[in-house]
């Protein structure tokens, strides 16, 4: 979710395409007893410090969009009076109404904290529709899987409180994306888990072995020593975490060439890489007896 050109959600394009989107997608699975559920998409620019936060805005509050509409009716929350916004915003108008044909509204202010604020609001806004839309369509069509929401890369963009305040209503699990070793990852859930209380999974997590240069996403282990300390790390996670239901390791199948990233195979040879094989076998095992054990105990 960065660039220029995010949609409009407030229009109804956008809906009708999600749930376009969702019926061609979610229609066919919705009685499949393999699939857990669906994720929207990945990092939306919540954070006013995010990459696209501003262009989303600036984009959907062009003349004649359905973003201008919904701006100006924040505006009207906000401020009461034309006489009051002026004051902020430095621009003469007479009537609300003439905001509709102004060329770029949110370009002048006079008070810069207020305008940062405003865009805050216009957000939450923005926030609320992305994910009631997504929900509404997703549960036209299915009523049998869980609803993941976005994966939020939280060691790169922080999730702010509101997000997970609206997210709430509308998905069952809070997907998030923290790659580094089980210290780093309980770091990251704190602040999360201070407003999350349902469950959590780690959709995107894990270490790399690394020949080559390193994403900044991505967590680089030493040697194999520490793969397998993340992996195991994460396995052990999942036990004494309350919350968190799962985790997807980052490449996990194909490793991209030039080699040495996280997967489990070689993608030019097609051929598993036996150590790293070894490793992940070893500590599914490891899971699996915990669980029969669990069983047992219960029975």
């Amino acid at each position: 979710m960065s660039g220029e050109d995010l949609p409009d959600v407030f229009s109804k394009e956008f809906e009708q395409g999600v749930d376009k989107r969702c019926r061609e997608v979610c229609l066919p699975l919705k009685d499949n007893r393999n699939l857990i559920g669906y994720h929207y998409t990945q990092n939306p620019p919540w954070h006013p410090q995010a990459k696209s936060f501003d262009a989303w805005i600036d984009d959907i509050t062009k003349p004649g969009m359905a973003g201008r509409t919904a701006w100006i009716k924040l505006m009207r929350q906000i401020y009461g009076s034309t006489d009051r916004w002026k004051e902020v915003y430095g621009i003469p108008i007479d009537s609300w109404e003439e905001i509709e044909h102004l060329e770029d509204p949110l370009r002048g202010y006079v008070y810069k904290q207020k305008h940062l604020e405003d865009r805050k609001a216009f957000m939450q806004r923005i926030c609320e529709r992305w994910y009631k839309v997504h929900h509404d369509a997703i549960r036209r069509y299915d009523n049998n899987h869980l609803i993941f929401g976005d994966r939020n890369t939280l060691h790169l963009q922080p999730l702010p409180e509101f997000a997970i305040r609206i997210m709430k209503p509308y998905i069952d699990v809070l997907s998030v994306n923290v790659m580094g070793p089980p210290s780093v990852v309980f770091g990251v859930l704190e602040d999360a888990t201070r407003i999350w209380d349902g469950p959590i999974h780690l959709a995107d997590t894990g270490a790399g072995i690394y020949l080559g240069g390193l994403p900044k996403s991505t967590y680089q282990a030493r040697d194999l020593h520490e793969f397998e300390t993340v992996y195991a790390g994460m396995m052990q996670m999942g036990l004494k975490h309350p919350q968190i239901i799962g985790f997807g390791w980052c490449g996990f199948y194909e490793t991209p060439h030039p080699g040495g990233r996280s997967g489990l195979v070689d993608v030019t040879t097609d051929k598993p890489l036996p150590d790293r094989l070894k490793v992940v076998q070893r500590w599914n095992e490891w899971m699996r007896s915990k669980y029969e054990d669990s069983q047992s105990a219960e029975n």
